[in-house]
C-alpha cells in the first residue's frame, strides 16, 4: 500500500484525487473498469486493508491526525494484492528474476535493490514533522522510524536484501573503500575521497525548502565527546540481542525493555532491558560513521547500493552491499 502513493504523486495530480475520493487505492495495469490489479487475468485484486493496531508510543500526543498512524487508512482503506508471481503498484509487474507477458521466464538481470530517490524520501517521510493544519505550529519530536513500534512493511517473509554485518569491533570500516561507501580523503578527515562516485553526490536538507546541496559527510569514529560511540558493535552483543523473542513490547516506544525491534534499533543493553546511556546496533553504526549517517532525516542520503548480477540461482549476495 506504500507504493501505491508514490507512482500516482509522480504520474498523476488526477488520480491522487480519485484515490483519496473513494478511498480505494487498486489501479489497473490495462486500465481497463473492472479489471482492478489485472484480476481479469489472474494478477491480483482488490482487498480490505488490515492497518496495525498495536500499542502507540507515548511521544505521540495527537492520535487521529498524523497520516502515518495506521498507515495507509487516512488515504486509502482498500488496496491491491499481488498474485503469486506479479508485482508493482497495479499488479502489472513481474516479481524479481521473473518476465513474460505471464512472468513465467526466469531471467538473469542487473537490478538495483531500492530506488535511492524513494528510499530517501519515505525515511524523510517517516521522521517528519507532524502538519496539524493551517494556523497551527507543527508538531516535531516525533520519529516514527527509529523510536516507534516496529512493523512488517511488506508482509512477505521472504524479502530481504543486502546487509553489512558490522559486528567486527574496532575502529576500523571493512565498507568504507572507494568500491562501496567511499574511502576517506586524505585532505578533509570529514570527506569522502574524490575517487569515490559518491564524493560530488548532493545532500539536500528537507527541512528547508530551497536549501543548497551539500556533500556527504563522514568521519569514522569522529565524535570524541562520546568516547562509546567510537567502535563498532561486538560480535557477541549481536548474539545476545537475537536471543530476544519478543518482537515489541509496551509502550512501543525507544523506552521499552525486552524488545527486538526496540534492541536492535540500539536503545539497550545486550539482554534487552532498555538504559538511556547505551548506544548500541544500529545507533552505534550510525554514530560511528558520523557525519551524514548520523543525522536522522538525512541518514538516508548516506545508503548507497552497488549494482549486482541477481539471478535465480545466484550465490549470497557479496557482504556489505548495503549499511543499515
Amino acid at each position: 500500500a506504500f507504493q501505491c502513493m508514490f507512482p500516482l504523486l509522480c504520474s498523476s495530480v488526477f488520480a491522487v484525487g480519485m484515490v483519496l475520493a473513494h478511498g480505494q487505492c487498486c489501479p489497473s495495469p490495462t486500465a481497463m473498469v473492472g479489471d482492478e490489479c489485472g484480476s481479469n487475468t489472474g494478477r491480483g485484486q482488490c482487498v480490505t486493508i488490515m492497518a496495525d493496531s498495536r500499542c502507540q508510543g507515548p511521544q505521540y500526543p495527537y492520535p487521529g491526525r498524523d497520516d502515518r498512524v495506521r498507515w495507509p487508512l487516512r488515504f486509502f482503506n482498500i488496496s491491491y494484492q499481488h498474485n503469486s508471481k506479479f508485482s508493482g503498484y497495479n499488479c502489472g509487474q513481474c516479481k524479481h528474476v521473473l518476465a513474460g507477458s505471464n512472468c513465467d521466464q526466469r531471467i538473469c538481470m542487473l537490478h538495483y535493490f531500492l530506488w535511492a530517490q524513494y528510499f530517501v524520501w519515505s525515511n524523510y517521510y517517516s521522521v517528519s514533522k507532524t502538519y496539524l493544519g493551517s494556523g497551527q505550529a507543527s508538531f516535531g519530536g516525533v520519529d516514527f522510524s527509529y523510536e516507534g513500534p516496529g512493523f512488517d512493511m511488506l508482509d512477505d517473509p521472504t524479502f530481504a536484501l543486502p546487509y553489512w554485518n558490522f559486528d567486527i569491533k574496532g575502529r576500523e570500516c571493512d565498507i568504507c573503500n572507494n568500491e562501496l561507501l567511499g574511502a576517506r580523503s586524505t585532505l578533509d578527515m570529514s570527506s569522502i575521497s574524490a575517487n569515490s562516485v559518491f564524493c560530488h553526490k548532493p545532500v539536500f536538507c528537507p527541512y528547508r525548502q530551497g536549501t543548497e546541496s551539500s556533500p556527504i559527510r563522514r568521519n569514522l569514529a569522529g565524535y570524541v565527546a562520546r568516547p562509546m560511540v567510537q567502535k563498532l558493535p561486538e560480535p557477541q552483543d549481536v548474539l545476545n540481542y537475537l536471543e530476544l523473542n519478543t518482537f515489541d513490547t509496551p509502550l512501543c516506544y525507544f523506552t521499552s525493555s525486552k524488545s527486538f525491534t526496540n534492541s536492535i534499533e540500539g536503545y539497550s543493553v545486550p539482554r534487552g532491558a532498555y538504559d538511556p546511556v547505551i548506544c548500541s546496533l544500529n545507533n552505534l553504526a550510525h554514530l560511528f560513521l558520523n557525519g551524514t549517517g548520523g543525522q536522522t532525516h538525512l541518514l538516508a542520503e548516506d545508503r548507497r547500493l552497488k549494482k549486482i548480477p541477481f539471478c535465480c540461482l545466484s550465490p549470497p549476495l557479496p557482504k556489505g552491499s548495503l549499511t543499515f
